[in-house]
């Protein structure tokens, strides 16, 4: 005999008809079972059932593929050119001109004594390929190009929090990365 859960008279939240009888899905859906039939309550009981037939070898026994991705390469030369473009703006600009980051209509100038950039957006991802062996030295020396463009330059990478990294490269007893950062 079948019985339709979703006609039953008066289930009620605990899953329990006036019969007595418990519904086997809480009074939750249209489908059709057989009484005495019985199945999880919840999708999420099915989980461990399904994770332990689709589980794969341990990660240990998988050959290692490396994967390059180029987001973090694409993010340096994104940030060299963006480099490029400051320095021939701060060139073709007027004498003692100093680069400032942001709207020059907000900033309340009318002295031209400030040459006004966006920020580059990359800055803050050079700060994570810092911990990239892989690109760690063009990053370095992208940045020493970038902080030699003048203090608001330096300001804008120490409120992107660069600093302690810059200072543990410092300290490394690798001379490579401060050869790059002190020139």
């Amino acid at each position: 005999e079948k019985r339709s859960v979703a006609t039953a008279a008066s289930t009620d939240s605990e899953g329990v008809g006036s019969s007595g009888e418990a519904g086997s899905n809480g009074g939750i859906g249209n489908d059709n079972i057989t009484q005495g039939q019985t199945r999880p309550s919840h999708p999420a009981s099915l989980a461990p059932a399904a994770a332990a037939s689709t589980e794969s070898p341990p990660l240990s026994s998988q050959p290692r593929a490396q994967i390059t991705a180029p987001f973090f390469a694409e993010q340096l030369t994104a940030f060299e050119i963006w480099l490029e473009f400051a320095s021939l703006r701060l060139q073709g600009g007027e004498e003692g001109q100093v680069l400032q980051f942001g709207d020059p209509l907000t900033s309340g100038d009318v002295s031209g004594r400030y040459f006004y950039l966006e920020p580059p957006e990359q800055l803050p991802v050079v700060l994570q390929v810092l911990l990239s062996q892989a690109h760690r030295v063009r990053a370095l020396a992208l940045l020493r190009r970038f902080l030699d463009l003048g203090n608001a330059a330096v300001n804008l990478a120490l409120s992107v929090g660069i600093f302690p990294y810059v200072l543990k490269l410092l300290q490394s007893s690798i001379d490579e990365y401060k050869h790059v950062l002190v020139g």
